[in-house]
């Protein structure tokens, strides 16, 4: 059976996910719900990943498939298949169970330091190295009951959330690549400050490198048998 890779926009780039899961033969599928693309049948998932998306988890007025994600993703949670949701797909998975999203009080752009909280009881994280990870948020996320607090950055006590045992919800994206980041500065940067796109480039082919390193280990651990 496949993983799913859920995109709430058709142009949502995957980044190094592909490559990672051809890489550990992982069957995948991609949908896009901006297209109207039916979720799947859960007799059908093996795994899911929820991607990051321009729009807000609360939007539910503008989007009606937020709705509809949040109730597959608790079913799927209620089967026990792994899911990992990034940036907005993990706010939208910790909205579906009762926690707030809200605006932050600073926008997260550009690479940013993580800690652990001291809570990282699982071996999804263990002897993992945190390099720096690549942020584009607006939104947080609070945590669902019942859910871990695993990583935070100095502007968002939140990085990731574990709730139960194959459940997890991130707000950085260890997933963009170069093609990615070239493609966000040019998009989301081009009205700020010029210092703003250089720094998320430099270093590029290193710091996209180690994050691919960390998600791949990320995803052995979650979605292989």
């Amino acid at each position: 059976m496949p993983i799913w890779i859920i995109r709430h926009v058709d142009h949502e780039r995957l980044g190094h996910i592909p490559g990672i899961l051809d890489e550990l033969k992982l069957p995948y599928r991609s949908i896009s719900l901006s297209l109207n693309d039916p979720l799947p049948d859960l007799d059908e998932v093996s795994g899911v990943i929820t991607m990051g998306g321009p729009m807000s988890a609360y939007e539910k007025p503008q989007h009606s498939w937020i709705e509809e994600e949040e109730v597959f993703l608790r079913k799927t949670h209620e089967r026990g298949i792994p899911i990992l949701g990034i940036c907005l797909g993990g706010q939208i998975l910790a909205q579906a169970f009762g926690a707030k999203i809200h605006k932050a009080p600073k926008a997260e752009i550009g690479w940013s330091p993580l800690t652990k909280t001291g809570q990282h009881d699982n071996s999804l994280l263990k002897g993992l190295d945190l390099p720096d990870f690549f942020q584009l948020h607006y939104d947080v996320f609070d945590l669902p009951k019942g859910a871990v607090n695993l990583l935070r950055s100095e502007l968002t006590k939140h990085q990731m959330f574990r709730l139960g045992k194959s459940t997890y919800g991130i707000q950085f994206h260890p997933e963009a690549n170069e093609t990615m980041l070239r493609s966000v500065v040019e998009q989301y940067c081009k009205d700020m400050p010029p210092e703003i796109g250089n720094e998320i480039l430099r270093d590029i082919e290193s710091r996209t490198a180690k994050g691919r390193a960390f998600l791949v280990q990320m995803i052995k651990r979650l979605f292989l048998p």
